[in-house]
């Protein structure tokens, strides 16, 4: 729902909400959405109005719970000798209402055209470093925003909740980069 006044886009909205519903996503799509993610937590940081509202901020939340589980599912793509950590069911146990599908890998193409070898998942991970320290960037935005705005409307258990699983989604975000850039060092030694 638009408020009067207010320039936050519900299409936009519907449109990741769209998109990360999927199980499985191509990682031009997960980037996309990525980006489009961003860009909502921006206009909703600017936002009198939505930066206040639970229902938003929960929106936000799932759909960056989402989103870092498609990232990680791309991680573990480009890392094929790794296990897959026990970061998605972190991911779950912090969802409000977490699709109860499994998370499967994502075909790893760009459009139609498939992304192999090396130099193929050297471009992913660089691609998957700067998405993950964007969204992370943005959330930090986002949050110190909003509880500004939380306080001072004195909805401070809305800022607790949001202190709480944004603290666990940054936490996640900065383990998924780790193990992109340790990756990388290792690929350089060998």
């Amino acid at each position: 729902m638009e408020h009067i006044g207010c320039e936050c886009s519900a299409t936009s909205r519907q449109r990741v909400a769209d998109c990360l519903g999927q199980e499985k996503l191509p990682l031009d799509r997960i980037l996309e959405a990525g980006s489009e993610l961003c860009i909502i937590f921006g206009s909703t940081t600017d936002c009198n109005r939505c930066i206040k509202t639970k229902r938003i901020s929960k929106w936000l939340i799932q759909m960056t719970i989402r989103l870092i589980c498609f990232y990680e599912a791309a991680i573990n793509q480009t890392l094929p000798s790794r296990t897959p950590p026990a970061t998605s069911g972190e991911a779950n146990s912090l969802s409000l209402q977490q699709p109860s599908t499994t998370m499967g890998f994502p075909e790893m193409r760009f459009g139609e055209v498939h992304i192999e070898g090396p130099e193929g998942h050297l471009l992913i991970k660089l691609a998957l470093v700067e998405a993950c320290s964007h969204l992370n960037e943005t959330i930090q935005i986002w949050k110190m925003t909003s509880d500004e705005s939380l306080e001072a409307a004195d909805q401070k258990h809305l800022v607790h909740y949001n202190d709480r699983v944004l603290g666990r989604c940054l936490d996640l975000l900065a383990k998924l980069i780790g193990l992109l850039r340790l990756d990388g060092l290792m690929a350089d030694q060998s």
